[in-house]
Formats: structure tokens, C-alpha cells, sequence
């Protein structure tokens, strides 16, 4: 069987379009990443309604999003790359809420709720050793 140099040139360009599909397919694959979403709520169990959570990874020192709560007082905050975070939660006459040494891990979808106390100017920190998160959903 012989083949034409037209036929040959299509061969190679059909089996390179292949190769570049794979790749891009392959890199992809190997995105990491994951994210963190929770329920902000003051010490009576309120939602608290537009609060600004700030999500910063601090390996880089760079905040990666700002997101404020919704009507029900939840926030989420998807396609983080892997790393260390510190959430701050923060709204107009509540504490300010510090979650920090928070460890992302590829695929993670984290729930870190937050609890804000009414009235005061406090900061409450935590470290995330010390919450219960939830690595499930």
C-alpha cells in the first residue's frame, strides 16, 4: 500500500491534532483546586446578611476574593488553588471573625461557618486546628 505525499501530510496532521486534543485534555485533569463556603450567623443564630467574607491565601500574602453573604447569610467561594487561607468575616456593628491556618487541599470543599457577636468592634480569632470543618460536601 503507498500513500500520496497529500495523504501522508493529512495522516500527520490528523495524529497531531490528536496529540494537542490529549494534552490540553491531560492539563486539565491536573487542575487543583477546591473551596470554602459556610453560613454567617450572629450569637442568637441569625443570619447575618451581607457580611464581607475575605478569603486570603497567606503563603502568597495576597487576598484571592471578596464575597459578601447572601439573604440567608451563606457565601461560597470555588476554584481556589491549593494552599494555606485565613478567612475574615466582617459586618457593620458585629465582631470581625478570623478563621487562619486554614489548609486547602486539591478537590476540598470546606464549610467554615462563621459566628459574629452583635454590638462590638472585637476581633475572634480562630485557628482552623480549632473548628470543626466539614470535609464532606
Amino acid at each position: 500500500m503507498t500513500y500520496s505525499r497529500t495523504n501522508l501530510r493529512g495522516i500527520l496532521a490528523l495524529a497531531l491534532v490528536a496529540v494537542l486534543a490529549f494534552a490540553c485534555t491531560a492539563g486539565h485533569a491536573q487542575e487543583v483546586s477546591g473551596s470554602i463556603s459556610g453560613t454567617v450567623s450572629d450569637t442568637s443564630g441569625a443570619v447575618v446578611k451581607a457580611a464581607t467574607v475575605v478569603v486570603t491565601n497567606t503563603a502568597q500574602n495576597r487576598v484571592l476574593r471578596t464575597v459578601t453573604t447572601t439573604g440567608s447569610g451563606f457565601y461560597t467561594v470555588t476554584s481556589l488553588p491549593v494552599g494555606m487561607y485565613s478567612i475574615t468575616i466582617t459586618a457593620p456593628k458585629f465582631s470581625t471573625y478570623v478563621v487562619k491556618s486554614l489548609p486547602l487541599h486539591a478537590n476540598d470543599a470546606l464549610t467554615v461557618n462563621g459566628t459574629l457577636k452583635v454590638g462590638t468592634t472585637d476581633t475572634v480569632v480562630v485557628t482552623a486546628d480549632q473548628l470543626q470543618i466539614n470535609l464532606e460536601n
